[in-house]
């Protein structure tokens, strides 16, 4: 027992660690579109890749790595287009200044990044990331009123899919993504969230964010 124990720690402390600042917008009807951060299935993704995910309230050499404070409200934005979105992730991106050093990304439930009404299905975006500026949003809004009660699963398999492009993934060709371990098609597969697609990693994609150098 005391050799499993110690196996465990050091396993533990082999791993590496990032940090994510979450904040969400609030509808006007009051619906808050948070993203699970801290949901098991995120941590368990980047676990398997030889990372620990660090939430609001996270522990840190003793420390509270992430305040709860930190992560808050934010004003709401109907459509946020791409070119708005990194001055609009710098201005409440608490920890912005440590996105490289610390480790820090900045994760936001939105609504749309395109107006629904006026773009066909095909070119809606369910998430949006930037590695450079340490960001990722996934459009809440837009997947509950697509998917409705499947909506949860998909909002975890889009802030997987998006954390993965701050390890600079690439996206896997559609229908022709490597299986998981699962037997589905890797996380990192193009295309709107789906049930063909896994909330895991494939093994190529598992390696690359295991030897990723944070710059």
């Amino acid at each position: 027992h005391q050799i499993k124990a110690a196996l465990e720690v050091n396993a533990t402390e082999s791993l590496k660690v990032f940090h994510i600042e979450d904040d969400w917008m609030v509808t006007s009807e009051g619906v808050e579109l948070k993203v699970p951060v801290n949901a098991l299935e995120v941590k368990n993704a980047f676990r398997r890749a030889g990372w620990i995910v660090h939430t609001a309230g996270s522990k840190c050499n003793g420390k509270t790595c992430v305040l709860p404070s930190a992560c808050t409200k934010v004003p709401y934005r109907e459509t946020l287009p791409t070119p708005d979105q990194p001055g609009y992730s710098r201005k409440y991106f608490y920890y912005y200044a440590k996105r490289k050093e610390g480790k820090y990304v900045h994760v936001i439930g939105a609504a749309y990044e395109t107006d629904p009404r006026t773009t066909l299905p095909t070119d809606l975006v369910w998430g949006r990331s930037n590695w450079i500026e340490r960001y990722s949003y996934v459009f809440v809004r837009l997947i509950r009123e697509t998917f409705h009660g499947q909506a949860d699963y998909f909002i975890k398999q889009t802030l997987i899919h998006e954390l993965g492009h701050q390890f600079e993934l690439a996206h896997h060709p559609f229908g022709e993504a490597p299986y998981t371990r699962n037997g589905k098609f890797c996380v990192m597969m193009e295309g709107a969230p789906s049930f063909k697609k896994d909330i895991e990693f494939c093994e190529d994609c598992l390696r690359r964010i295991r030897n990723y150098n944070w710059k």
